[in-house]
């Protein structure tokens, strides 16, 4: 008896759990003339909340993604990814699509909620991972960050109509006119609240830095901060953004933890 264990993944927002399913399948062995029963245990991804997005960048495909980059920040987020992919690097793996607030101690991703920002690095950290341990939560790394933001810009192509090198310039280059920063439209001169800012389902791009980790091959001494804008100071960058904040006790007063899940 032989027995084979296959784990799939599979979009479906219209259930908010994991099912598991068991079903055999029979091959037979010519050299052997035998029959073997092969168990296959399915595992189907179903968010736990409709705020949850699933990304398989090995998936990416189309003429947006064989864009030409025309910018610095547009040929740094082609090289991350294509180097991933050419390392066979590349994974699917579960963000949100909103900002974090915290309550009581805890990570709550919920729309119109206050963000908070008054967490060191290894604060975030620590809290992420508690988030969903069944479900390997952890601190977003600068790969998956780059493919979350890739995402975005095939939603925009695909779904929104937005010209490639549009989508690719607000992205990157531009960002004032998707996100929350000092020189976009109806500014604030504090935080938006959680849920802010529609753009092809994912919410509160710019407002607050997001904090990521570097890729497990790189070494790091500190925490990398990504696109976001700060507020007090008027110093503001694109989404594609990303570098070195500080060490992991720095208290991030204009940053929120990103964080991703198997």
């Amino acid at each position: 008896m032989g027995f084979k264990r296959i784990i799939r993944f599979q979009n479906d927002f219209e259930q908010g759990q994991e099912k598991q399913v068991n079903s055999t399948l029979e091959t037979s062995d010519s050299s052997k003339n035998d029959t073997l029963k092969v168990e296959q245990l399915e595992r189907i991804w179903r968010p736990e909340s409709p705020l949850e997005c699933r990304i398989d960048p090995r998936s990416f495909e189309g003429e947006w993604i064989e864009h030409q980059p025309t910018t610095k920040r547009q040929e740094e987020t082609m090289m991350i990814y294509q180097d991933a992919k050419d390392k066979g690097r590349l994974h699917p793996f579960t963000c949100m699509t909103i900002d974090p607030s915290v309550k009581d101690g805890k990570l709550v991703y919920q729309k119109g909620m206050p963000i908070r920002t008054i967490f060191s690095y290894r604060q975030w950290e620590k809290m992420i991972i508690n988030y969903n341990l069944s479900r390997n939560s952890r601190m977003m790394t600068r790969t998956e960050y780059v493919c979350r933001n890739l995402f975005i810009i095939q939603k925009m192509v695909e779904e929104s109509g937005y010209k490639i090198e549009v989508a690719w310039r607000k992205l990157c280059d531009a960002s004032e006119e998707i996100g929350h920063y000092c020189d976009s439209d109806n500014f604030r001169e504090r935080f938006e609240p959680t849920g802010s800012r529609n753009v092809c389902g994912f919410y509160d791009l710019g407002n607050a830095y997001k904090l990521i980790k570097e890729d497990p091959w790189k070494e790091t001494r500190g925490f990398l901060a990504a696109g976001g804008d700060c507020l007090a100071r008027g110093w503001e960058s694109p989404v594609a953004d990303i570098g070195y904040l500080g060490d992991v006790d720095y208290v991030a007063k204009y940053g929120v933890g990103m964080l991703a899940m198997d």
